[in-house]
């Protein structure tokens, strides 16, 4: 099994996800884009040990089916990882099945794991000892050559040990199906839900969590008679050039005051893109016993991985079903890298019509979203107009827009930062005005200029939009300014 993750890494690729990328705009709206669902669950829990019938899912799902899918190009078929949330089962298992097209998906018999005096099912064996949970993060491909694997996944669990009492751990296998843990556990227990992702840029693997930092602190405090704190669901991130050896688990997302006030966050993959990082965050809104309540995935975006924005607070990117759905209530994203379909993205989601530890009816759904396009800046009738921060371009550039203006267009300036002055050539007037649907569509200025700008120094770039939106813009040997 050779499985294959896409790269979506361009170090000259800004997309207008980043809202701090803008420094000025007029007549021009922000919105995030949400994903486009097919209407109906791909995968759903139909079999005895998923807890169905055998032929129909049973509502004794406590989560949404979710877990993982990679696309293998030798054989053309994409696999799944899922876990399965029955609550009829004394453990979460996980399941396996594959696909050619990611909406059909058959569950072929493994013979691994015995249900009910039976093997034949396809349930894989993640609960090898020391490991005692089949709680999974994930399955991703290996891209460190010093370990004897394809692929790689992360169990939380507790162990039957004295010193290493639970923690986060991987484990490793040839073809997806057998597993060997690595033990002890390389992270500590700092959260049930977390999430493992590989990072391009930094030839390193991210690991998120739902930490449990503020839960110690406010403890300690409540025991000194503070008893109005409460703790809240955070996330918190390490990284890995091994696996073994982790920075610190430090904070980077958190809820505050512009949120709900009952708003948690629950877990957040990473998505490495363009010149930056995309966060897709699931936050929680309990009620007061902390355990029941709706759940649906935002945008957040991120220059270096550390520190990170919330982008449109409001709209999710990817919401729950409208009421009466099969996703009505809850919904969670899979962890895995998007897949290309020509200009789409293609994602998988968990859902479920039922609140949060509520048993219900679950699936694995699929979503697109336009390629770039997790946000934009849009205008109607009445153009707009963006003017970005400043920019250094070093020695020379040209420059792709990912737009959308069937009926309309757009048309780019460059800007003498300082001045916001037109470079000699670049102004309005002399760019050759772009329309269509276009993921790069190269913005051409007069022969004097036409699509290679020789230039040295710091630069502004300025978009006038009518019946458009713009997702991103592709320049090379251009930075954003310090």
């Amino acid at each position: 099994m050779n499985c294959h993750e896409p790269c979506w890494v361009e170090p000259d690729l800004f997309l207008m996800a980043d809202q701090n990328l803008v420094e000025k705009a007029e007549r021009a709206e922000f919105t995030v884009c949400q994903m486009e669902k097919h209407p109906e669950p791909v995968l759903l829990p139909e079999q005895p040990w998923e807890g169905g019938d055998g032929k129909h899912p049973g509502t004794v799902q406590q989560d949404p089916i979710d877990g993982s899918v990679l696309f293998d190009p030798a054989e053309n078929q994409f696999h799944c990882w899922y876990r399965i949330h029955s609550r009829l089962a004394t453990v979460s298992n996980v399941g396996y099945a594959v696909s050619r097209d990611g909406f059909h998906w058959e569950k072929p018999p493994l013979g691994l794991v015995p249900w009910e005096q039976s093997p034949k099912n396809n349930l894989v064996p993640l609960c090898v000892p020391p490991v005692k949970s089949h709680h999974l993060s994930g399955v991703v491909p290996n891209y460190l050559p010093e370990l004897p694997a394809r692929l790689i996944a992360t169990v939380y669990s507790h162990f039957d040990d004295p010193i290493y009492t639970s923690g986060i751990t991987f484990l490793l296998s040839q073809d997806g199906f057998r597993w060997q843990p690595h033990f002890p556990p390389t992270l500590p227990l700092d959260g049930d839900a977390h999430c493992l992702m590989w990072d391009p840029a930094n030839r390193c693997y991210l690991c998120t969590t739902r930490s449990y930092q503020h839960f110690h602190l406010i403890r300690r405090l409540q025991l000194k008679g503070m008893h109005h704190l409460r703790n809240k669901r955070h996330i918190a991130l390490a990284r890995s050039r091994d696996l073994v050896h982790w920075t610190p688990m430090v904070t980077v997302l958190e809820a505050d005051e512009k949120d709900p006030e009952n708003a948690e966050l629950y877990l957040m993959y990473i998505v490495p893109y363009g010149n930056a990082y995309l966060g897709l965050v699931q936050l929680f809104y309990p009620d007061k016993t902390m355990t029941y309540g709706p759940l649906e995935m935002f945008l957040s975006f991120s220059r270096n991985g550390l520190d990170w924005v919330r982008v449109d607070r409001k709209r999710p990117i990817l919401p729950r079903g409208a009421p009466g759905e099969w996703d009505s209530a809850h919904v969670t994203i899979c962890t895995n890298v998007p897949h290309p379909e020509g200009k789409r993205l293609r994602f998988w989601y968990g859902g479920k019509n039922t609140e949060h530890w509520q048993a219900g009816n679950a699936g694995m759904g699929t979503a697109t979203l336009r390629r770039d396009g997790f946000a934009c800046w849009q205008a109607g009738d009445e153009e707009g107009c963006l003017t970005t921060v400043p920019l250094t371009v070093n020695w020379a550039t040209w420059l792709f827009l990912n737009v959308e203006a069937p009926r309309g267009q757009v048309q780019v300036e460059i800007l003498e930062a300082e001045t916001f002055q037109p470079l000699k050539g670049t102004s309005r007037k002399d760019c050759r005005p772009i329309s269509g649907d276009e993921l790069r569509a190269p913005v051409i200025f007069g022969p004097e200029r036409g699509s290679f700008i020789r230039h040295t120094g710091r630069i502004r770039l300025r978009f006038y939009l009518r019946q458009a939106r713009l997702y991103a813009f592709k320049c090379p040997n251009v930075k954003i300014a310090a």
